[in-house]
């Protein structure tokens, strides 16, 4: 990633119709054990989100492409981005696939997020956007 990243947000993912949903409450389970919506605490990355971009731009170096992707990962109870739940949602090459994957999987430990209704550590689905 050679350019700046312009935001700095976290987006959640919505539910998709497809989904059956397990429980009602601030947020919702999907597979068994994979939360979206609210939360007690939601997941952070040491050094905020700003660190996480900082991060992914030592980490990724695809050439410049002028767009944003969206990239959909689970991060897991005990705060590490579960290994194949990495999915880009943006046309890129193989070689670009390969290293947004490979740096989401080997992110460092985070903060799991913790549930309303459990106040327990959960796995959450997130999406996060990137600049190439």
């Amino acid at each position: 990633m050679q350019s700046k990243v312009a935001m700095v947000v976290i987006v959640l993912v919505g539910v998709s119709m497809s989904y059956t949903c397990a429980q009602e409450s601030d947020s919702t389970m999907l597979d068994n054990d994979i939360y979206v919506g609210l939360f007690e605490q939601d997941p952070t990355f040491p050094g905020s989100y700003a660190g996480f971009y900082e991060y992914l731009d030592r980490k990724i170096k695809c050439s410049r492409q002028g767009k944003k992707v969206y990239v959909h990962f689970v991060l897991d109870s005990t705060g590490y981005v579960r290994k194949g739940s990495v999915f880009i949602n943006e046309s890129v090459s193989k070689k670009c696939a390969d290293q947004i994957k490979k740096a989401f999987e080997e992110s460092p430990q985070w903060e799991p997020g913790v549930s309303f209704d459990k106040k327990e550590k959960v796995n959450v689905k997130l999406l996060l956007p990137i600049n190439l």
